[in-house]
C-alpha cells in the first residue's frame, strides 16, 4: 500500500467504497488500498474530495515509487472549495444537476448550473438569475425546496456559468415513483400529494405562481415527504407578460398545461391547480385526462374536450373524485376551486364517509 495513503484506511467513507467493491460493509478493513486499481483510489479521491489537494503530491509519490499516476477528469464546473461535486444527476435543455457535499455543513446538496453553451445568452442567464432569485425570496417551508447559496462557477474551459445551491431531497421524484409503481391508491395520493397543495398555497401567499407543474417537479425524499422544484417559469402574479419570454411563444410542459397558458393568457394561482388537477388525475387512474396523439392535437384537446370521468378508468374510485376532477380540470379559471386550500379540502374529502 503506498505510503500516503495510509492515514486513509479506517475512513468511513472509504470502508463503504471498498465494501462496494469487495461485496461486504467491512471490506475495507480486510483488503485495504493493496485491492484497489488505480482507477478505483482516483475514484475515492474524487468522493472524498481531496482530488485537487492531494493527487499532485499521490502522483508525485507513486511516480517516484515506480507507479503509475491516478488520472482523473475534473469536472466541467468549478463550484469552488466549498461545494465538493460527487456526481451529475441530470441534464436538461438548459441546465444540469450535480449532488455536492458542503464541506462546511457537511451536508448533501443540489446544485443546479446553466448549460455551458447558454453561457453567452444574455436571455437564458437572466433567465436563470430569475429563477434563482424567485427561490430565494420564497419564505421557508418544509413542502418547498429552498435555495441556500448562488454564485458563478470559477474559470474552466474558458466560461463561466451562473448556478445556484438548493437542499438536497434525495429520493424520487414522482415522475419517477409512477414510473416504478404504477397508479396510486387514492389513500397513498391523499397522503402523498395533499402537502403539495400546502406548498402551493405557501408559494401563492408569497405573490407567484409556478407555472411548470408535472411529476418531476414533485421530489419524494427518503422520508416520503414531498417537495416542491423546478421554479424556472414562476412568475409574479398579476403580470401579463413574462418579458423574458419571446411573443407568442408558449413555454411549459404542454401535458399539464392550463388552457389560459396555451392561449398565452395571464396565469394566476389557479392554472396551478390545473397542473396538479393533471397530475393527480394521472395518479389515480394511471393516464392523464387528455392524451392526444400529436401536440396540436393535445393542445386541442386541452382547451375543447370535456373532462373524461376517472371512476370510469378506475371503477373502486369513489363518485366524489369526478365531481373534484370537474373542478379542477375547468375550462375557465372561475369555474375552479378559488384557492390551494379549498382545492386539498375537496381532495382530502374524497373518499370520506
Amino acid at each position: 500500500m503506498p505510503p500516503a495513503l495510509g492515514r486513509f484506511l479506517n475512513e468511513p467513507r472509504l470502508v463503504r467504497l471498498l465494501g462496494a467493491f469487495a461485496g461486504g460493509p467491512t471490506a475495507g478493513n480486510e483488503i485495504g488500498f493493496a485491492g484497489l486499481s488505480a482507477a478505483e483510489i482516483a475514484v475515492y479521491f474524487s468522493l472524498t474530495g481531496r482530488v485537487s489537494a492531494r493527487a499532485p503530491v499521490i502522483d508525485a509519490e507513486r511516480a517516484a515509487a515506480g507507479e503509475p499516476t491516478i488520472e482523473v477528469k475534473l469536472p466541467e464546473h468549478d463550484f469552488g472549495v466549498r461545494y465538493r461535486v460527487i456526481e451529475r444527476i441530470g441534464r436538461g435543455g438548459t441546465s444540469e444537476v450535480f449532488l455536492a457535499t458542503d464541506t462546511v455543513t457537511n451536508r448533501s446538496v443540489a446544485i443546479k448550473a446553466l448549460l455551458s453553451t447558454l453561457a453567452d445568452d444574455p436571455t437564458w442567464t437572466a433567465r436563470y438569475d430569475r429563477e434563482a432569485a424567485t427561490l430565494a425570496r420564497i419564505p421557508p417551508h418544509p413542502n418547498v425546496v429552498s435555495v441556500v447559496a448562488n454564485g458563478m462557477t470559477g474559470e474552466r474551459g474558458g466560461r463561466r456559468v451562473p448556478y445556484y445551491v438548493m437542499d438536497w431531497v434525495g429520493g424520487d421524484t414522482l415522475q419517477q415513483r409512477l414510473a416504478r409503481t404504477g397508479r396510486l391508491s387514492l389513500h397513498d395520493a391523499q397522503q402523498l400529494l395533499g402537502p403539495v397543495f400546502d406548498a402551493l398555497a405557501h408559494i401563492h401567499a408569497a405573490g407567484l405562481v409556478h407555472r411548470d407543474l408535472k411529476p418531476s417537479s414533485i421530489g419524494i425524499g427518503p422520508d416520503g415527504v414531498p417537495k416542491l422544484l423546478d421554479f424556472g417559469l414562476a412568475l409574479e402574479q398579476g403580470a401579463e407578460t413574462d418579458q423574458l419570454t419571446r411573443t407568442g411563444t408558449v413555454l411549459g410542459t404542454p401535458t399539464y398545461m392550463s388552457p389560459e397558458q396555451i392561449q398565452g393568457a395571464a396565469t394566476d394561482p389557479r392554472s396551478d391547480l390545473y397542473s396538479l388537477g393533471v397530475i393527480i388525475f394521472q395518479c389515480l387512474t394511471g393516464t392523464r385526462p387528455f392524451q392526444g396523439g400529436t401536440i396540436p392535437a393535445l393542445l386541442h384537446d386541452i382547451l375543447t374536450a370535456p373532462v373524461p370521468s376517472a371512476v370510469a378508468l378506475e371503477p373502486e374510485l369513489p363518485a366524489a373524485a369526478d365531481a373534484f376532477f370537474t373542478r379542477m380540470l375547468a375550462k375557465q379559471p372561475s369555474e375552479r376551486y378559488p384557492d390551494a386550500m379549498q382545492a386539498k379540502q375537496a381532495f382530502v374529502a374524497i373518499g370520506a364517509e
